[in-house]
């Protein structure tokens, strides 16, 4: 936790045994986040580790919109839209950010016949799933029907998108007092052999198939900083900039993106505005690659939060209601990278 932050954890279980407490190392049995707010409140700020189902849903919703703790990160509305790849796509759409040509299909629909308007190859994915799961990639129209299904058993919602050939970048966008800051970019080495990041390119998992970090056996590298011309950078900064105004993205949001090998064009693929501000995290990794100062960067970007935070609550302050110093509760939860 950066100097200068005063920090409050309260600590998620499945069993529902919640801890709180001001330390990590200084834990006790506690009741429910309302409780704790009560009796520790008020917050200036939540800062979210639950990058769960729950994490990432409900419990955000809880946080800001029943509580009325202002989140670091982008809103619960605008998560459940990342979240969902059919809703990226309209709210990308209806702003002209550059998307793959493609189409949400929901349940019941006839997925073949809307793949009949798609140029193969094309890609079949589930609406709501991370990290790749449930996703093919489709050049010969038999096998539709069995990337249909397979994306279908993790959701009865699915996209499909023609498949952009070119290389593959992340970029991120940091709200920052002085303007918006888009640090360096991270480049994911698909290929030919590899032309997509699968499950297996992007997590190890332990025996019982539960991710524990990174991938470190596949073929595809990642690169940070990415190597883009100032042509290209500057592309994608604006690619990503649009997107995260469209979003309706707060503090910071992260976006992957293909380089059309037919046009040069920046295409987004997917929103992802997740930051835990741990060292590991991809936005951590791609600041720290740009110069930065992680302690100093994230001291600066919680107090901007907690600073609009403040304001909303308190839009007209005055000499006898000074800010309330900077303080932070800290959902825990499964841990994401």
């Amino acid at each position: 936790m950066p100097e200068g932050i005063e920090a409050f954890w309260f600590v998620f279980s499945p069993d529902g045994q919640h801890q709180a407490g001001r330390s990590l190392d200084a834990l006790a049995r506690a009741g429910s986040l309302q409780q704790a707010v009560d009796q520790y409140g008020p917050f200036d700020l939540a800062v979210s580790h639950m990058f769960c189902t729950p994490g990432l849903g409900e419990i955000r919703a809880e946080i800001e919109n029943d509580l009325g703790v202002r989140l670091f990160g982008s809103p619960p509305a605008v998560i459940d839209c990342a979240q969902s790849k059919a809703a990226t796509r309209a709210v990308m759409e209806r702003a002209g950010v550059n998307i793959a040509k493609g189409a949400s299909i929901a349940p019941g629909q006839d997925a073949l016949a809307v793949a009949d308007n798609i140029d193969l190859p094309l890609i079949v994915k589930p609406d709501s799933t991370d990290n790749s799961v449930g996703v093919s990639l489709v050049h010969e129209k038999d096998d539709l029907e069995g990337a249909i299904a397979e994306a279908r058993r993790h959701c009865d919602t699915i996209v499909m998108e023609a498949f952009i050939p070119g290389r593959e970048i992340r970029a991120a966008v940091i709200e920052r007092d002085n303007g918006l800051y888009c640090p360096a970019m991270i480049e994911y080495t698909v290929s030919d052999e590899a032309p997509i990041r699968r499950f297996d390119d992007k997590l190890d998992t332990d025996a019982d198939g539960r991710p524990i970090g990174k991938s470190t056996g596949s073929a595809i590298r990642t690169i940070c900083p990415a190597d883009v011309d100032p042509s290209l950078c500057q592309r994608i900064e604006e690619a990503a900039i649009a997107a995260h105004e469209a979003l309706g993205a707060r503090d910071f949001s992260l976006f992957d993106f293909r380089i059309d090998a037919r046009t040069g064009e920046p295409v987004l693929l997917e929103a992802c505005p997740y930051w835990s501000l741990s060292p590991k995290s991809i936005i951590s990794e791609m600041a720290t690659a740009d110069g930065e100062d992680l302690e100093a960067l994230a001291l600066d970007v919680l107090n901007r939060a907690a600073r609009a935070a403040n304001k909303a609550a308190n839009p007209k302050p005055d000499s006898r209601s000074p800010m309330r110093p900077v303080s932070i509760s800290a959902p825990l939860g499964a841990a994401a990278i």
